[in-house]
């Protein structure tokens, strides 16, 4: 990658039956100050309008428009735009713009310029703010933070705009196992920092509809077990001394703190206790061992009922 050269911004969007709100995504791309962008819409086999929509772009060679013959899932959808932009487009950076979401008119260039100021980083966020302007993002100081403050969310809360460096994607993507967000899996393995900065570059409203919904299959048990196993192994891993249970620990613990509902604080219970076990297994030495036999039991599993 020269970053002496303009930087080709590649833009992953998800949709389903939402031709209106789609455009509007479209248009925030469209209307962007800095114009070397690729935007890669997915299209979960929506069945509204979407495709004559879509019609209105089809001479700007910028915009690439995919159909889904079956209705597959977000992360699936995620996925196959990934492959799009990273191996046939070659983007330099990878960003994700969901279709309720629209992007500042300056959000691409303020990227741009924040990677060209600090080309040893490949992971980098800004602001995401509601329409009214209220941040989304909260941020202790910006600068670097470890992708692990961001899981647990201590320095690092609520929902960021991501611009990836494809290098460090490479070949990961997001699991597919479960049909419904799961965007840690990915981001557990990129093993970078992420460099904040201090713009509001995405307005998001959170709508319930769309990709929410795309599919109504459920996902399996064993599927869900096994997502964990795999995390845990990931995690630990990684981080020796940090487990997924105390994550997911800190996690609930920062949740109770803004809605101290019952709901919440059984969770937070749950998860503490759960902790507190894992953290004794752990120093006896057998924690590592457990949760590779799962992973492969687990692996096992899936192989028979694929």
């Amino acid at each position: 990658m020269n970053l002496n050269n303009d930087l080709t911004i590649g833009i992953v969007t998800s949709t389903y039956n939402r031709n209106h709100l789609l455009n509007r995504s479209i248009l925030s791309v469209i209307n962007q100050t800095y114009s070397n962008w690729i935007l890669c819409v997915i299209d979960d086999c929506s069945t509204d309008q979407t495709s004559e929509m879509m019609q209105e772009f089809i001479n700007d060679e910028r915009i690439h428009y995919i159909q889904l013959s079956t209705n597959s899932g977000v992360n699936v959808v995620r996925n196959k735009g990934l492959d799009y932009l990273i191996n046939e487009k070659k983007c330099d950076f990878i960003s994700m713009l969901d279709d309720d979401d629209y992007f500042n008119k300056n959000t691409l260039l303020e990227a741009f310029k924040i990677i060209k100021k600090n080309k040893t980083h490949k992971w980098f966020s800004s602001n995401r703010v509601y329409p009214n302007g209220t941040k989304i993002t909260q941020v202790d100081t910006y600068g670097l933070v470890s992708y692990l403050d961001y899981m647990v969310g201590e320095k690092l809360k609520g929902d960021v705009v991501p611009f990836i460096s494809s290098d460090l994607i490479g070949n990961l993507r997001f699991s597919e196992f479960g049909l419904k967000g799961n965007e840690w899996h990915l981001f557990i393995q990129l093993k970078s920092n992420i460099f904040m900065y201090d713009f509001d570059s995405t307005v998001s409203e959170y709508l319930e509809t769309g990709m929410t919904n795309s599919s109504k299959k459920k996902t399996p048990k064993i599927i869900k077990k096994f997502r964990r196993a795999l995390e845990q192994n990931i995690i630990y891993n990684l981080n020796k001394g940090l487990t997924y249970e105390s994550i997911e620990a800190k996690k609930s613990k920062n949740l109770l703190r803004s809605n101290n509902s019952i709901k919440n604080r059984l969770k937070y219970y749950r998860n503490s206790i759960r902790s507190y076990f894992i953290n004794i297994i752990d120093f006896l030495g057998i924690y590592n061992y457990l949760i590779k036999r799962n992973y492969k039991k687990y692996l096992t599993m899936l192989g028979n009922i694929q």
